[in-house]
């Protein structure tokens, strides 16, 4: 049974100050610690593998190599899910409950309602925005297989952060407008 604390969770506000665009950056750069301590690690069994078995040193690194680099690839999986979770949880808190209090299920119903009330968004914009969201779905629901992971690069989840970060630095501009 889950505990007590992680219920009570559940139904109450337990933020302190609330998702921005820190939130992103602070994904990136842990994203980018833990991706460095994985192939910290490989590095010191590398070492070691070469001090002690030189001989079969290239074999016993090859598959290590490739597990390592998988794991690097399930990292910015998180990286990416995370990066859509808090896009959506500014644009809900942020930019559309002050405005409009009742709950929106899925990114979506959150970008048609930005827009409705007055928010910038273009349709060839709502629909990027909603493919780098299906993609996150796909990793959310239909997680890829421990050895076929999606091949997702860092340039991928630089450029996605690049994309909502200009969204919320727009709707920021235009929230004051909006009040």
């Amino acid at each position: 049974m889950m505990r007590k604390e992680l219920q009570l969770i559940l139904n109450k506000d337990y933020w302190l100050y609330g998702l921005n665009e820190r939130d992103f950056d602070f994904t990136i750069r842990l994203t980018n610690d833990i991706i460095k301590a994985i192939k910290s690690n490989y590095k010191v069994i590398e070492k070691k593998v070469y001090a002690t078995k030189p001989n079969l040193a290239e074999e016993i690194l090859d598959d290590i190599s490739y597990y390592t680099h998988l794991d690097t690839i399930f990292v910015l999986h998180f990286c990416l899910w995370r990066l859509q979770a808090v896009f959506e949880g500014i644009l809900y808190f942020t930019f559309i409950k002050p405005f409009y209090d009742k709950n929106l299920v899925g990114l979506n119903s959150k970008l048609k309602k930005a827009r409705s009330l007055g928010y910038t968004l273009s349709d060839a914009e709502i629909d990027e925005l909603l493919s780098w969201g299906n993609l996150r779905n796909i990793l959310s629901h239909a997680p890829p297989e421990e050895f076929r992971p999606i091949n997702l690069t860092k340039k991928d989840v630089l450029e996605y952060k690049k994309l909502i970060l200009k969204f919320c630095r727009r709707w920021f501009k235009q929230k004051n407008n909006l009040i």
